[in-house]
């Protein structure tokens, strides 16, 4: 669920050496998560949208974001969404705190 869709790795400006410009800082500080941290690009898992934001709103305040490399084999360091409970815990959040079923629910719930 969290792993990219091409539009979206065109958006984030991911390059072939999996760097982007929204990737964790991890010398830094965690922007405050959005609701729309996940699914900018894609409908709200919430339905508050039924499609990703418009370009109009892009072109005028930007992507925000969090992305972070997949520690997990199988995905050889992807770049991807941060997981919910990855973003609860650094914000300080308890991280096993459920906000649904679905993954990008609770991303969306965190913000």
């Amino acid at each position: 669920m969290l792993r990219l869709q091409a539009h979206e790795i065109e958006a984030f400006q991911v390059d072939d050496l999996g760097s982007s410009p929204y990737l964790l800082d991890c010398q830094g500080v965690l922007p405050c998560p959005l609701h729309s941290w996940g699914s900018q690009l894609r409908p709200c898992p919430c339905m508050c949208r039924r499609a990703g934001l418009s370009l109009e709103r892009f072109q005028k305040k930007g992507l925000f974001g969090v992305l972070v490399r997949s520690a997990l084999p199988a995905f050889e360091g992807a770049v991807r969404q941060i997981h919910p409970m990855e973003c609860a815990a650094l914000v300080g959040y308890d991280p096993t705190i459920k906000l649904g079923d679905s993954t990008m629910l609770q991303l969306a719930g965190m913000g």
